[in-house]
């Protein structure tokens, strides 16, 4: 049986404050940084409302059947370091915390990733989240190194995904699974933004999904 999963989505609360001052995409984002240096209690304020709005909105996908959610934070990764732990890693925190993920192997899985969060590993790690998401520049070794003692059972889903997939995606994503690095140019993770390379994750949630969905209503498991 082919394993599918219904992914949930939504751009981290710093990430969407970026669109929100600026207006539109900015190739240095100066207005928002402006307000982080001279206005910090009132980016504060909208990071507030933001992580709010960010952790309701999962929710609502996490009620709707969603299998695993996302919070993707788009440019996080050009803050210093102080500014990245007050400014965004407070806030995504603040979301983790308030999402009802359940608890045992019925527990909705929560990944975290920043483009370009190489240098934070070990912190977004720490956040509460079940999966670090890494962009085409983190050496996977290194990231493994850095929090696998956190990566239990990751290779258990792995597995079955890659059960899915045509043999040339299968051999590759054995190779970036086990911390190579892959040379092959113009590929997935030639693009911008990746795609997220999950390095931590749960085993038992598999077939837990499987289970919820063969005893979901006939309408809903169609629209699946």
């Amino acid at each position: 049986m082919l394993f599918r999963s219904l992914n949930g989505f939504c751009g981290s609360p710093y990430t969407l404050a970026c669109y929100m001052v600026e207006g539109q995409a900015s190739d240095d984002w100066h207005n928002v940084k402006l307000m982080l240096h001279q206005r910090p209690e009132l980016l504060h304020r909208l990071l507030q409302t933001n992580a709010r709005a960010v952790a309701a909105l999962l929710n609502a996908q996490i009620e709707a059947g969603a299998d695993v959610v996302m919070i993707f934070d788009t440019w996080g990764g050009g803050l210093s370091t102080a500014a990245y732990r007050e400014f965004l890693l407070e806030y995504i925190q603040r979301v983790l915390s308030q999402l009802k993920r359940g608890a045992g192997a019925a527990r909705i899985p929560a990944i975290v990733f920043t483009k370009g969060g190489s240098p934070w590993l070990e912190r977004i790690a720490a956040t509460g989240c079940d999966c670090v998401g890494l962009d085409w520049s983190t050496d996977l070794g290194d990231a493994r190194r850095r929090i696998g003692a956190r990566a239990r059972g990751g290779d258990g889903r792995l597995a079955r995904v890659l059960r899915s997939l045509r043999d040339p995606a299968r051999r590759r994503t054995r190779v970036l699974a086990r911390g190579r690095r892959c040379t092959q140019r113009g590929g997935d993770r030639e693009r911008s933004h990746g795609p997220p390379l999950l390095v931590a994750t749960r085993s038992d949630r598999t077939d837990a999904r499987d289970q919820r969905r063969q005893s979901a209503p006939a309408g809903r498991a169609a629209d699946r």
